[in-house]
């Protein structure tokens, strides 16, 4: 009989030894953005923890700066943020749970 080894990466990816097979089991998105880069329009798609209270979208400038805090309602949703005048330049977009930040990702603005 033979026995294969399950190694089980950081990232949540299994991988067999031998070659036999492989599944992957990947975390759930909690944050996107799109598109991105983008020239105007911003789509943001959220997913809060499960068993989270509420949750709270923030934007700020490479320098810390606050451009946008953002009560979120519901546990998940699409936020439209195409309204917002946002200089050229690269954001940081951050999703805070019962004021924990479990996710945040950067977004490039253009002309």
């Amino acid at each position: 009989m033979r026995t294969e080894k399950l190694l089980l990466s950081s990232d949540g990816t299994k991988m067999f030894l031998g070659g036999k097979g492989a599944s992957t089991t990947t975390l759930p998105e909690l944050l996107g953005v799109y598109p991105n880069p983008t020239k105007g329009e911003i789509y943001v798609t959220y997913q809060l923890p499960e068993g989270a209270e509420q949750g709270r979208l923030e934007l700020r400038d490479l320098l810390g700066r606050p451009l946008l805090n953002k009560s979120l309602s519901g546990s998940g949703g699409i936020v439209d943020l195409s309204q917002r005048r946002l200089s050229p330049g690269t954001v940081v977009l951050m999703l805070y749970a019962d004021d924990i930040n479990v996710a945040h990702t950067k977004l490039v603005v253009l002309r």
